[in-house]
């Protein structure tokens, strides 16, 4: 079950630990990125970084796709991504969510603020605006206590 789908491009820090893994009681968190999987360095700091009771998964897009479809079942998991291109590619391959959660994807060439911290390429953009037509609830909120800040009122 998937209790938070996430876009944050730091991936593993403080706020997903601290709040986030708590709030959603997870056991299990699967990273769906392409370049981090490449990195095996990060990959056993990630490792590190989380409690002995959380299982972590970090998977190229393709395999967090499959992994998910088959492991659809009762473990409270988060998923976390670093952009809405591959958000929507999971959501359109059958990753059944109801809401999407920005929490970070930072400044970098081509992207624009759209909302506090949160920058997006008009592509980004693009794959957010389509999220939300699926009738998934697109919302931008950073710690669990925080007052979100859906995308459709923006």
């Amino acid at each position: 079950m998937i209790s938070l789908f996430r876009i944050d491009d730091r991936l593993i820090h403080g706020q997903i630990m601290t709040s986030w893994s708590k709030v959603t009681q997870a056991k299990r968190i699967v990273i769906a990125d392409d370049d981090v999987i490449k990195d095996q360095f990060v990959c056993m700091v990630m490792k590190h970084a989380i409690p002995k009771d959380i299982k972590l998964e970090i998977l190229s897009t393709e395999d967090a796709i499959k992994y998910l479809l088959e492991n659809d079942d009762e473990i409270s998991t988060i998923v976390l991504v670093k952009t809405s291109e591959v958000a929507y590619r999971i959501i359109e391959n059958g990753i059944k969510v109801q809401s999407l959660n920005i929490g970070g994807m930072g400044m970098k060439p081509g992207r624009k603020t759209i909302y506090k911290n949160i920058a997006a390429t008009p592509s980004e953009l693009e794959a957010l605006n389509k999220i939300q037509s699926l009738g998934i609830d697109v919302e931008f909120k950073i710690l669990p206590g925080d007052k979100g800040v859906r995308l459709s009122s923006l």
